[in-house]
């Protein structure tokens, strides 16, 4: 039913002829999560001011108590069942937030809620979390092992983890997924019901349906109009509700306070805060708001000018696509699924830290490739994005770093270090899009549209 993506195997066989891909999984990566959580817990029992120091160093501001958003979906659920509607108010909550997750999840009543129903559900996905990081495939070289075990227990790993966000558990199902789509037909089938199940969960996932283009045409067909009766099913059955569940998702971050979310929209926000900060008391006969839009709105088109011009050379690039062939089916579907999941939300709206997780998805995959790709080029420029996207995954502690030796918000080291942040997404994202548009035009669907056979023997 379906091929690997070089395009040369159906989806039973894990083709070695040509990969020289040495990454293996690491059973040390969940015993090094589950050390840390155990050493946080411990100071959460015995020695709360430990625990809150620890924590405002390595994630910023943590919550009174762990798995806020766990508890936040649980007690919204309650208070569904109850009649109460969560969109409006959700006085279960104990931050009194609005309700801003899948409707879906609301008809999940017959999950139990009680004060201490979060702590048990809270370590089961972490549990979970922590299991599926020892299926990544990581390079055997000291250098990229030590270079993962410090990204998993980056910033953005442990916001999600303090948290209890359910992206820890659409991020396992993902890499559960990724194997899946490499064993079978059958398998391959199973793999795009859990796409299903987790963009029931939180919508985004719906995302990944993308990877159809990776089935023979047929196979595609099929699973498309399956796909599109979920979908259809999806936002008919919850019409009402979407719109006030939109509503409550928060789209910018608040003035002075840029960089604690990412997104396309975060640059044109952030240049025309701080133009207005800038331009304020300014003599000029057109309104400083009129001003700062019109900056604003350029640079999201320059931003947009200069990724496109990113892609074309680096899929164009030497040694990029053959590096991507080196990769094992299993490694190249990981970052595959990381790359489609991170520039969907990207283009979605404002995404705060513990999504960048999934950038662990695909870190892998680059510093794999930037050890055995064949072109000096190719493999500076994986390894120039591997250290962009670890920075990415422990920027909240640079950003507060900044914002300290600022000596005002929107000064000087804030600004310079946000604009520097904002270069390293669209880079990221550049990149990430590279990989999607060179594993599209190898798929039986670019290959079809684009009247390309080289691939099919």
């Amino acid at each position: 039913m379906q091929k690997a993506l070089s395009g040369k195997t159906m989806v039973g066989s894990v083709p070695r002829d040509g990969v020289i891909d040495n990454a293996r999984c690491d059973v040390w990566s969940p015993v090094i999560v589950a050390a840390a959580v155990a050493i946080v817990s411990v100071l959460y029992l015995q020695d709360r001011t430990a625990y809150f120091s620890l924590l405002t160093i390595w994630m910023g501001a943590p919550y009174q108590h762990p798995f806020v958003d766990l508890e936040y979906i649980l007690s919204s659920i309650s208070c569904w069942s109850q009649g109460i509607n969560v969109y409006a108010a959700d006085p279960c909550d104990v931050l009194g937030r609005t309700y801003a997750y899948s409707p879906f999840l609301l008809r999940l009543t017959f999950l139990p809620f009680n004060p201490a129903s979060a702590l048990p559900a809270g370590f089961g996905v972490l549990c979970l979390f922590a299991a599926s990081l020892m299926f990544i495939p990581v390079s055997n070289r000291l250098s990229s092992r030590l270079i993962w075990y410090f990204s998993i227990l980056s910033f953005s790993t442990a916001s999600a983890v303090e948290r209890g966000n359910i992206d820890l558990l659409i991020f396992a199902l993902m890499v559960g997924m990724s194997w899946m789509m490499v064993r079978g037909p059958l398998h391959g089938l199973a793999s795009y019901v859990i796409i299903a199940f987790c963009g029931l969960l939180k919508i985004y996932p719906f995302v990944l349906f993308i990877l159809l283009a990776r089935e023979r045409i047929g196979a595609a067909c099929l699973v498309a109009v399956a796909a599109i009766v979920v979908l259809a099913a999806f936002f008919f059955g919850f019409h009402d509700e979407l719109p006030l569940m939109s509503a409550n998702i928060p789209r910018f971050v608040p003035p002075g306070q840029f960089g604690i979310g990412w997104g396309a929209l975060s640059l044109p926000i952030g240049i025309g805060d701080v133009a207005s900060m800038a331009l304020t008391g300014s003599s000029f006969s057109v309104s400083v708001q009129q001003i700062a839009g019109r900056m604003a709105s350029v640079s999201l088109l320059l931003a947009i000018v200069l990724l496109i011009v990113l892609i074309g050379w680096l899929s164009r690039a030497p040694g990029v696509a053959d590096a991507l062939d080196r990769l094992s089916p299993v490694s190249r579907g990981l970052l595959t699924t990381g790359a489609i999941l991170i520039v969907g939300c990207f283009f979605a709206g404002l995404n705060l830290p513990y999504r960048t997780i999934f950038l662990l998805l695909a870190l892998p995959a680059f510093l794999g490739m930037a050890q055995t790709s064949s072109s000096r080029f190719a493999s500076e420029i994986f390894w120039i994005s591997g250290a962009v996207m670890v920075g990415l995954l422990w920027d909240g502690p640079l950003m507060k770093a900044a914002m300290v030796l600022s000596d005002r918000a929107y000064g000087p080291v804030h600004v310079s270090f946000w604009l520097l942040q904002e270069a390293c997404w669209w880079w990221t994202i550049g990149v990430l899009s590279t990989i999607i548009l060179l594993q599209y035009r190898r798929s039986p669907i670019g290959r079809f549209l684009t009247r390309d056979r080289s691939h099919d023997a």
